[in-house]
């Protein structure tokens, strides 16, 4: 007899729409407090809003080798991480190519590709009218003199949105304004073959990242090539990477990091796995997610994990906006070794559920029934009956409480609650919780009425309060008797850009976009990595997936989501290996 392996005691509670960003009104931290320094930007890396250097990537295995004289065929593509950073900085001027403009009179376009590596290169994209560039130049987007500056120079008044569909799904999410309003946009493919392209105008006069207007930035979406035109990616010479090889290749591949990001790449199905055809029938997927040059080693699929619940109990919290709460379903069917996909946008505002491996329920019988009664009930509690024998049962406890956000790190009514034997209100809230999988979401970027419409240096200045109360906390739990707690960063989540003037965003002067989101993370990925804390990427994984959200926002249905739980699970480690 089997038994379920989970406890789907999951519901929905009201909860005050004003909670959710009453608690991001911490205007106490004044943006006067920490003098604005910036670091050389060489290696496109933002500007410090404080006084403190963004830790250095290594270097991949192709930088700095010459492109002269070299005849042969580009060398293929290895199964390896590389730095994001670095492709900005390559030249391949000697190899370039013109594009069709389907805005010729606004923009030239160049393809330059590298004569020695295969799947590296860069589009170069100029405004034709020098006039208009002087203007755009002119305008301000800050009233941080630095960041504005390092907007005009780095950003420039044009953004793009790049997509490449063929042997691997890709977007780019570096680029370079070489100045006069001329843009070096690179990409490095890791898997050959012949791609289709969209390069995309998004947005013009630095609208996606002004600071100064109380207006919804006005995006174009206009098509910069051609519908028909291709990248051949040395399709002739290179074999190109599966997932059925790539899972070959586990024996030799150290274990992806539990604490940095995970670089990763969406792979073509080809059909080779059951994990692929699983995707296929289920999502209707064509792409599936792949870590680049490690190994995850516990993803929980159709219960591959299922003894690891019975090692211990072991509880976890996603707080955060809805893109947590979307994660949440991920999880959900990856523990309880669900093959039913996640289509659906399910709007609860709290939700909870315990995994059991399914050989340790199947010691009690009448559990069959208790389990069944659950799955028809919605409450209050999260808790079993105290004489319900899961009660002495190990197993993995994960929840998710909206709309939560950070607040329980920096508003006053947590942080000023104190006893003796609990500590502060937050920690008394996290003492029942081994793990955190946390975000602020994409509100700080909402309209204004949302509490929204956070400047570079105020949303930094949030992050660095929120991490240090966190190491605070962390600091004390010892004291009052609990496990450190380990936290992870989730990131924030790409979005879809839309044209519509008849969108709420509209009428809500609403500033969320992917540029922004993209300053964001690299903040935030520096702040949470340099006090210890795990970090993964969300914005990479869900930057490609975007314009395929199947409500403008959110990654059910999608590869992206599918990619997030895997990292999630290899950060927690809920093996404990």
């Amino acid at each position: 007899m089997t038994f379920q392996a989970r406890l789907p005691k999951v519901f929905a509670a009201v909860v005050a729409v004003s909670l959710m960003f009453s608690m991001f009104s911490m205007m106490n931290i004044q943006e006067s407090r920490v003098q604005p320094e910036i670091m050389s930007s060489s290696s496109h890396r933002v500007p410090l809003i404080v006084q403190r250097k963004l830790p250095t990537l290594e270097k991949d295995s192709t930088f700095g080798l010459s492109e002269d004289g070299w005849t042969k065929d580009p060398i293929c593509q290895k199964w390896e991480a590389f730095d994001k950073a670095v492709q900005t900085q390559k030249n391949f001027e000697g190899n370039c190519v013109p594009v069709e403009s389907l805005l010729p009179n606004d923009f030239s376009i160049q393809l330059c590709t590298s004569k020695r590596f295969c799947g590296q290169g860069y589009f170069v994209v100029s405004r034709i009218d020098k006039v208009r560039c002087d203007k755009d130049l002119d305008i301000d987007v800050s009233n941080h003199k630095l960041y504005n500056q390092y907007v005009k120079d780095e950003f420039g008044p044009d953004l793009f949105h790049v997509v490449f569909d063929g042997p691997e799904r890709a977007s780019t999410s570096m680029w370079r304004h070489l100045g006069n309003c001329e843009y070096k946009i690179p990409f490095r493919l890791t898997n050959p073959g012949v791609y289709s392209v969209q390069l995309i105008l998004a947005y013009e006069q630095f609208r996606a990242l002004n600071e100064l207007t109380d207006v919804w930035p006005q995006t174009n979406l206009s098509q910069l090539i051609p519908s028909t035109f291709t990248l051949d990616v040395c399709s002739k010479h290179c074999t190109p990477f599966t997932s059925k090889m790539v899972h070959s290749m586990h024996p030799s591949l150290p274990l992806c990091s539990r604490t940095e990001p995970t670089q990763g790449v969406y792979l073509k199905i080809t059909g080779e796995t059951a994990r692929e055809l699983r995707y296929m029938q289920g999502y209707n997927h064509k792409y599936i997610y792949e870590p680049l040059g490690c190994r995850f080693d516990q993803l929980f699929e159709t219960h591959a994990n299922d003894t690891c619940f019975s090692h211990r109990n072991y509880a976890f919290q996603l707080m955060g906006d809805s893109q947590a709460r979307g994660l949440w379903f991920g999880l959900d069917a990856r523990l309880a070794g669900s093959n039913t996909p996640v289509l659906e946008k399910i709007k609860w505002e709290r939700a909870f559920a315990k995994y059991f491996n399914p050989a340790d329920l199947e010691k009690y019988p009448a559990l069959a029934k208790a389990i069944a009664d659950d799955s028809e009930r919605q409450g209050n509690s999260d808790e079993f009956d105290k004489d319900d024998i899961r009660t002495k049962l190990n197993g993995v406890t994960m929840d998710y409480t909206a709309p939560s956000h950070l607040e329980i790190f920096y508003n006053s009514d947590w942080i000023k609650s104190w006893d003796e034997k609990s500590g502060t209100r937050t920690e008394e809230y996290l003492a029942k919780y081994d793990a955190l999988v946390m975000n602020s979401g994409h509100h700080p970027a909402s309209g204004q009425w949302q509490g929204g419409h956070y400047t570079v240096q105020r949303y930094v200045f949030m992050l660095e309060y929120v991490a240090t109360y966190m190491a605070e906390v962390q600091s004390r739990r010892s004291s009052h008797g609990y496990n450190p707690l380990e936290f992870v960063w989730m990131g924030t989540n790409a979005i879809t850009l839309i044209n519509d003037l008849t969108h709420r965003h509209v009428d809500w002067k609403d500033w969320r976009n992917n540029y922004r989101f993209r300053i964001w993370n690299e903040y935030s990925d520096e702040i949470f990595l340099r006090n210890g804390f795990k970090v993964i990427n969300s914005y990479e994984m869900t930057l490609p997936w975007a314009q395929d959200s199947p409500d403008q926002s959110h990654m059910h249905t999608l590869p992206a989501m599918e990619a997030q739980a895997d990292e999630v699970l290899h950060k927690l480690n809920l093996c404990n290996v």
